[in-house]
Parts: C-alpha cells; structure tokens; sequence
C-alpha cells in the first residue's frame, strides 16, 4: 500500500501538530534545480497532506554530511522521540548559478527530484508507524520507499509535461 495514502498517523498525533512541507536552499543551488524542486513541491502539497512537518535542506554539491556515516546524496533524519520533527537533507549538484542549462543537468534534477521522494516515501512510513526495521525487514521499506517514489515522480513528470504542452498550445 502506498505510505502516502495511509491514515494511521491520525491515531499517532495531535490535530494541532504542526504541519506543512519546507524548503531551504543554500545560496548556491542552482536556480534551474531550485525551480524543478520548487515547483515538485508545490505539487506535493496539492495531491498529500503532511500532518508533520517536514524540512527538506538542499544543500549545494554532490553529498551531504552525516554525523556517524560517510557523506551520501541524500539524508533523511528520523528522530528518536516521535515528539520532534525529522528532516531531509538533499545535495543539488556542483552546478553553478548562471551555467547554461544542458540535458546532464535534467537529468542530475530528475535524480535530485528521484531522492527526494524516496525520502518522502520514508517520511510517510515514519508517520504511518511503519518505520520499523526489525518488524518487517529494512529490504522491505526501501523497496517500497523505491517504488512508490518512482511512480510519484513520474505522475508528477506526466502531469507537467501534459501543463506544458497546455501552456504551448494557448
């Protein structure tokens, strides 16, 4: 089932939970990743409800640091008190601002975008309750993480490219 649909987290915390999906960029992200990133979330907002909130730091380069871990694309903090609030942390690529935009760009953006729904696959699951390791195995979350994340990205590649093709034709 998909983590994103599911309710469980209604049972899980306050209705006056602070809620809401955030970005962050670094200065240096380039704009063309910012806006791809940007407009996805938008997106996100209108198709699903996020009844914890969630901040996505996207940081400028090829990795991110982590605290007990070699440095990795992609970081999503889950914190141990269901109290608190977890957090992705994505790298957005070494493109500079004001570098022409070339089709390894798209397609390092589409990998960004890829990241972070399989984060928010995770996030989703965490809310859920389902983020148990030892319960039904980690194999079993990424997979699902992975595959939900690929539909959702390309729902959201469909739908923008039908909003183009809309926009071009008026």
């Amino acid at each position: 089932m998909n983590p994103a649909c599911m309710e469980q987290w209604k049972e899980l915390y306050s209705p006056d939970c602070r809620n809401g999906l955030f970005l962050h960029f670094e200065r240096d992200v380039h704009g063309y990743v910012r806006d791809w990133l940007c407009e996805y979330a938008r997106w996100l907002r209108r198709k699903y409800s996020f009844p914890v909130r969630i901040h996505v730091y996207c940081r400028f380069g090829d990795q991110v640091p982590c605290r007990y871990n070699p440095p990795a694309p992609s970081v999503f903090f889950i914190p141990d008190d269901r109290n608190c609030y977890s957090n992705i942390r994505l790298a957005c690529g070494s493109f500079r601002d004001g570098e022409p935009v070339s089709p390894e760009m798209w397609e390092e953006t589409q990998r960004i975008m890829y990241r972070f729904s399989r984060h928010i696959m995770h996030y989703f699951q965490f809310i859920n309750g389902r983020w148990n390791p030892d319960e039904c195995g980690e194999r079993v979350l990424e997979w699902q993480a992975s595959y939900y994340a690929r539909r959702l990205l390309e729902q959201f590649l469909d739908e923008s490219d039908d909003n183009a093709k809309e926009e071009a034709t008026i």
